[in-house]
């Protein structure tokens, strides 16, 4: 101190007492219980992220503890706060009126909640209207058949497509390996009425199904297979026995096989040449789009010795476009309201996952991106030449 009021004093020098700068926050909600090792794995991507843009990223799983977003306002240096799944509409609320940003990575829509909260991923219904006007636009292609898991992610794009048009629907049980009565569904040859039941004096078999005693007939032009890649792995080889080709050619109707952004993964490889020619949907491509995405993809690896999920690139992204606001901060506004001018801005932020801006009732301004199957269960951009 003494040595500061000397320096004072002489001509043209000025003393400043130097304070460390204030490290902005990031808090991410990450899940307990089954996904707890999904949350662990998001919340090392968050870090990595977090100190490319010079943010400390704090993890916790505590996600409906009354007061957490109470407590979290009341700390300076907390930005914005990310929710890895669904957050409850008490932490939404919560959130809101202590004026913390909360981005929810879910697609369960969360709107009307306030101008804080935003939803990263697009819902059910938002990917069905892309993939349908995809196909009908640029593929020409207007009926639709589906096949879908009987789980609450089934409900919703099952509802979803069935509001953009389906010819026809087969479900299946979660964890099952015999997609042969859904897809006899799919085309005719049986009907579901649940376990159980008894129609016309005929009782349903274990599936829930009955035998219509006639053939299959394939209505539609493309049929989405709404689940992920380790199943999509197992159903295809199933198609051929319904009269549906597949990438493996035979005998059979030749549809058009659509996937959504589970299909992305390890598990196309096992399918051989059943998954050839098949389009899916997803925000990220790695190495196979080039550009951001592929430099993104080489640095992931290097860090972490394995390929970047979807999820985790997305992650990343969400943690650079809060950073990226942090960083033109104007002087006396804090952390919170510069991470919230930056998701409110109309300007999209160029992310490794495509381009991030949220809508006046924070939904998601996101594209989907085709990408086709080539052999050994890689993948190309739709339109491309591997």
């Amino acid at each position: 101190m003494l040595l500061g009021l000397v320096l004072a004093a002489l001509p043209g020098v000025s003393y400043v007492h130097a304070e460390e700068e204030e490290t902005a926050v990031i808090v991410l909600l990450v899940p307990d219980g089954e996904l707890e090792r999904l949350g662990e794995q998001l919340a090392e991507v968050a870090r990595f992220a977090g100190r490319e843009v010079g943010v400390r990223v704090e993890a916790t799983g505590t996600d409906g503890r009354p007061g957490l977003m109470r407590e979290l306002s009341e700390r300076s240096e907390v930005a914005a706060v990310i929710n890895v799944g669904s957050a409850s509409p008490s932490t939404a609320r919560e959130a809101e009126a202590q004026g913390l940003p909360l981005v929810v990575y879910g697609s369960s829509e969360v709107e009307g909640l306030g101008p804080r909260v935003f939803r990263a991923r697009l819902s059910a219904d938002e990917q069905a209207e892309r993939v349908r006007s995809f196909l009908e636009e640029k593929m020409g292609m207007t009926s639709l058949g589906l096949v879908a898991p009987r789980t609450s992610f089934g409900d919703r794009v099952t509802r979803a497509f069935a509001s953009e048009g389906l010819e026809a629907v087969g479900r299946y049980d979660e964890g099952t390996t015999d997609f042969l009565p859904a897809l006899e569904v799919l085309v005719g040859t049986r009907v579901y009425v649940g376990r159980g039941r008894s129609v016309a004096g005929r009782r349903a078999d274990r599936h829930g199904t009955i035998r219509l005693g006639r053939p299959g007939v394939v209505e539609f032009e493309a049929l989405i297979i709404a689940d992920s890649d380790q199943v999509v792995a197992r159903l295809l080889p199933f198609l051929p026995r319904v009269g549906i080709q597949t990438g493996a050619g035979g005998e059979g109707t030749g549809v058009q096989l659509v996937g959504l952004s589970g299909w992305r993964g390890d598990g196309l490889a096992r399918a051989g040449d059943h998954a050839v020619g098949a389009i899916f949907f997803d925000t990220y491509g790695g190495t196979s789009e080039g550009g951001p995405a592929e430099e993104f993809a080489h640095r992931f690896e290097d860090e972490f010795g394995r390929e970047a999920t979807t999820a985790e690139a997305e992650i990343y992204d969400l943690v650079g476009m809060i950073g990226s606001g942090l960083r033109a901060r104007q002087e006396g506004e804090s952390f919170a309201d510069a991470a919230l001018v930056r998701l409110q801005q109309p300007r999209a932020y160029p992310g490794v996952t495509g381009s991030w801006s949220f809508q006046e009732g924070g939904e998601p301004a996101r594209y989907l991106r085709p990408f086709r199957v080539i052999d050994g269960g890689r993948w190309v951009p739709h339109g491309s030449v591997p």
